[in-house]
């Protein structure tokens, strides 16, 4: 008989249960945590953070540290070549980097930036929808379905469309890719479970959801709010901007959810002490789970849980 894990949602989030485990075992009885490290980002330049990884070979060399320091999925934003400040907005870069990372990390799970949404202006047209990745096949892509606003006077909205989020999951769908469902407000919940009932998207949801920054207000009562609002089958990873990326990591684990960290998100490493590398921040958490004794998940285990198949070749 096959071995019943309870990993999603529906299962983590049943406060009793969830108690009645604690109790006795600590975190140790959770679902292994998947480690993701976000390592660029499409914000950041060197100015504000010198170690932030821009070039192809930055990029690789600082995956493989944040691989073997425990991360077991990468979100990669590439940047453009002739102007590495720059985030890249074509897929080329993006094939490159992924084939080098599949040599050196052999089991990672390759995630790469889609985007899928777009500028909306009060005094111009919109921008084209942003489909930055999806030729360069990877195993996942990250999917914001956010309304955010990109001024204090309103006048810009970040933001996807229902027609938008179907043409990208088609997309996404043509290149084999698992949609990582990015949500800024606990309002995008609304907009995932919409998605679901159009049937755009197979289970289990990898859902990630950023806290703090133009995301959500980072604290325990949102972050449970979240897991109760989320579909059973969901798997909830959690990030925080700045200076709660700790924090909000930590209370994850304790809730028994996925965790992320990197550079992206935060180029501190505490208050006044600048990050030197993505691995460290990795280790922290690495650190901070076998003090608290909750698993990590091994990429084997990531890949079971989140429903992929074995490591893509590239």
């Amino acid at each position: 008989m096959a071995v019943q894990h309870e990993w999603y949602l529906g299962e983590v989030r049943d406060t009793v249960r969830r108690a009645e485990k604690m109790s006795k075992f600590g975190l140790s009885a959770y679902p292994p945590a998947i480690l993701s490290v976000a390592i660029t980002g499409g914000m950041h330049t060197k100015e504000k953070c010198p170690v932030l990884p821009e070039t192809i070979d930055e990029q690789v060399q600082a995956v493989y540290d944040a691989y073997n320091a425990g991360a077991v999925l990468v979100h990669i934003h590439a940047r453009d070549q002739k102007d590495t400040s720059k985030m890249c907005m074509t897929s080329d870069p993006f094939i490159e980097v992924n084939r080098r990372v599949r040599e050196k990390c052999p089991d990672i799970i390759i995630n790469n930036t889609f985007v899928g949404a777009r500028m909306f202006y009060a005094d111009k047209p919109s921008d084209p929808v942003w489909q930055v990745s999806a030729a360069a096949r990877p195993e996942v892509a990250s999917l914001d379905i956010c309304r955010n606003l990109y001024d204090f006077m309103g006048n810009v909205v970040f933001a996807q469309t229902m027609p938008d989020c179907i043409e990208n999951i088609k997309l996404l769908d043509q290149y084999g890719a698992k949609p990582e469902i990015e949500c800024f407000d606990l309002g995008d919940i609304s907009f995932l479970n919409d998605m679901i009932r159009k049937g755009l998207l197979k289970d289990p949801y990898w859902v990630q959801m950023i806290f703090n920054g133009a995301g959500i207000t980072p604290c325990l009562e949102t972050l449970q709010l979240a897991e109760r609002l989320l579909p059973a089958k969901t798997l909830l990873s959690v990030l925080g901007i700045g200076a709660v990326q700790t924090p909000m990591a930590a209370a994850a684990m304790l809730l028994g959810h996925h965790i992320r960290t990197g550079l992206e998100d935060n180029i501190y490493y505490k208050r006044g002490e600048r990050a030197v590398s993505n691995a460290q921040l990795v280790e922290r958490l690495v650190r901070m789970a076998h003090d608290m004794d909750r698993p990590l998940a091994t990429p084997a285990q990531a890949r079971e849980m989140m429903g992929l198949g074995e490591p893509r070749a590239y």
